[in-house]
């Protein structure tokens, strides 16, 4: 039984050096075109008995969103966000008792803890994970985030 540390990268197209690059720097990523592949890849990623002890999916953000796999689209199914939860949350609750104590979801997209929907998905998230969940309120580069990181529960 070993804890897993496990990043998840939205499949980048040829014309999105984000998430391109995002990738190219992170070894031993999976890159997911929807929020369902993404689940599917990071169970996976688990051997019997394992957990996860860092999650992090990184795709483009905007406050309260997260895309895994629409880029900046609107397409059903490739985004964790406010007002969608129909759409992905039946997907994450499979995760359900598969993280370790102390576990940390990361959502690495711009903005995407930004103002009141952003700590809203976060909340969601940590509610319905059981496991702090942090996303930035700023910009973020492959390297840096920009602004600081929205948590819930808060530090």
């Amino acid at each position: 039984m070993a804890t897993c540390r496990i990043t998840v990268v939205e499949k980048a197209t040829q014309n999105d050096p984000y998430n391109w690059w995002s990738a190219a720097i992170r070894s031993g990523e999976s890159k997911a075109e929807s929020v369902k592949d993404m689940v599917d890849k990071v169970l996976t990623r688990l051997g019997e008995g394992d957990s996860i002890d860092r999650l992090t999916l990184i795709g483009h953000g905007s406050p309260g969103n997260l895309s895994m796999g629409d880029g900046k689209g609107h397409e059903a199914g490739k985004h964790i966000g406010i007002g969608n939860q129909d759409e992905w949350l039946d997907d994450l609750d499979r995760l359900k008792g598969r993280f370790s104590a102390g576990a940390l979801l990361t959502l690495r997209g711009c903005s995407t803890g930004k103002g009141q929907e952003g700590r809203e998905l976060i909340e969601l998230l940590h509610e319905e994970l059981g496991i702090k969940v942090r996303a930035p309120t700023g910009p973020t580069t492959p390297l840096w985030i920009f602004g600081r990181w929205a948590e819930a529960p808060q530090s």
